[in-house]
């Protein structure tokens, strides 16, 4: 068994690669992200490298819905890209939702809610 810490809601101001740092800081190997798009992908890699921490799993989609029929097309466009950032990760698990939204907040709106750490 091992745990993996979501870096978001943990530390939702911290930039990426400083994340990872804190969360091998604190014993923990594995991360989980929301929104891998929003991220810089070269300094997540870069981070995760320089920290010995792996990528747990992803959200797969962030600005589509798996229960609106007229999104189907964009959230099959989306997974297959993040299909394609999992395999660029190592990342074995990608986290499909029903909706994106806590609240009636989207993610985005949700995450900038958030208080400074």
């Amino acid at each position: 068994m091992f745990f993996s810490v979501c870096t978001e809601l943990i530390y939702p101001r911290v930039r990426v690669e400083r994340r990872t740092a804190k969360v091998a800081a604190h014993g923990f190997d594995r991360i989980d992200i929301w929104d891998w798009k929003s991220k810089d992908l070269a300094e997540l890699k870069k981070g995760l490298k320089a920290s010995g921490v792996a990528l747990n799993s992803a959200v797969a989609h962030t600005r589509s819905s798996t229960s609106v029929a007229a999104d189907r097309k964009k959230f099959l466009a989306e997974l297959r890209g993040s299909l394609e950032f999992a395999r660029k990760f190592d990342c074995d698990k990608l986290i499909v939702l029903e909706r994106i939204s806590y609240r009636g907040r989207t993610l985005v709106r949700f995450r900038r809610s958030c208080p400074p750490r």
